[in-house]
C-alpha cells in the first residue's frame, strides 16, 4: 500500500512529461508548415528542416522558444562536408553541426541542401 502512495505521484509526473512533450512536437510541426518546410529529422531533443530560404534548427527543451531558433540562409553557406552521420554547415557567421540517426537521412539531407543551395 505504500509503495503504490509513492508510485502514483511518480506515474502522474512521468504521464504530465510525456503529454507536455506531445504537444511541444504538436507545436513544432505546426511551425514547421508556417515555415513551408520539407525533410524534417529529429534527434536527441533538435528538429532540422529544409525551408524555402534557409536550414532551420529547433531546439525541443521542456520549454519551446521559437524565438531561439538556428537558421542558415542557403546564400549565406559556404561549405557542406559530413562526417559519419553529423553534417557540418558553415555560413559567413556561423558554423552548424547537424546529427542525425542514420546515414541514410543524413545523405537525403545532404543532397537536398546541396540542390538549394547552388
Amino acid at each position: 500500500m505504500v509503495f503504490l502512495i509513492f508510485l502514483i505521484p511518480i506515474a502522474l509526473l512521468f504521464a504530465a512529461i510525456y503529454w507536455h512533450d506531445v504537444n511541444n512536437e504538436e507545436q513544432i510541426q505546426a511551425y514547421f508548415q508556417e515555415e513551408k518546410c520539407e525533410y524534417v529529422y529529429r534527434y536527441h531533443a533538435r528538429f532540422k528542416a529544409l525551408c524555402e530560404d534557409k536550414v532551420l534548427v529547433i531546439n525541443d527543451y521542456f520549454s519551446l522558444d521559437f524565438e531561439s531558433n538556428v537558421e542558415i540562409q542557403y546564400k549565406d553557406i559556404k561549405t557542406v562536408d559530413k562526417k559519419d552521420k553529423i553534417l557540418n554547415i558553415t555560413s559567413e557567421k556561423k558554423t552548424l553541426e547537424l546529427y542525425f540517426e542514420t546515414q541514410e537521412q543524413m545523405q537525403t539531407f545532404q543532397t537536398k541542401l546541396t540542390q538549394r543551395v547552388q
